[in-house]
């Protein structure tokens, strides 16, 4: 019995990181939204599902494995395996660090830095760019402003709507940050 339960929850928690991952895939690959979720802007709206980390920090697992597979479709070229590996760690590391909030306005803040930080530091080199102070401050600056956006302008809403609906929180099961 106790070991049906286990692979019971272990199966639940594999299908909904699959429908995580998917979910994140889809809204970053479905054109128009596409044109906007790679190379300096990053305004992919897909990472608004980091909020589901917030209420349950095992769903890291679905929005890294969407990332992973997001960044194949990217449009780097030869660089395209190294971002899927890397941008899905610093995925992880954005996603690790707000599952352990207390306040979602302070969990977000990581993701918008940690991109920021990395796709400065990268794209010029995938890009063949030069490697100028300017040019990298600007793409960090580009990628934290398109990060904020749909994090604090879109997930920011949506945390206000979910935290105090019981019937969302039982749905995605939330087991942390809960009011």
């Amino acid at each position: 019995m106790i070991v049906f339960m286990i692979n019971r929850l272990a199966t639940q928690q594999l299908i909904t990181n699959g429908i995580i991952a998917g979910l994140y895939v889809v809204l970053t690959i479905t054109p128009p939204l596409n044109s906007l979720a790679y190379l300096g802007i990053q305004f992919r709206v897909s990472e608004v599902l980091l909020l589901l980390v917030f209420f349950r920090k095992d769903y890291i697992v679905g929005i890294v494995i969407g990332t992973f597979i997001a960044n194949l479709f990217s449009p780097l070229g030869s660089f395209v395996w190294f971002d899927a590996v890397i941008g899905s760690l610093v995925t992880f590391g954005a996603g690790f660090l707000l599952g352990r909030t207390k306040e979602f306005w302070v969990g977000m803040v990581y993701p918008v830095f940690f991109n920021a930080l990395y796709l400065a530091i990268f794209l010029p080199f995938a890009l063949e760019l030069p490697f100028e102070w300017t040019l990298i401050s600007s793409i960090g600056f580009s990628v934290a402003l398109g990060q904020f956006v749909v994090l604090y302008g879109l997930g920011f809403p949506l945390y206000f709507i979910f935290r105090k609906n019981r019937y969302f929180l039982r749905l995605i099961g939330a087991t942390q940050n809960v009011r």
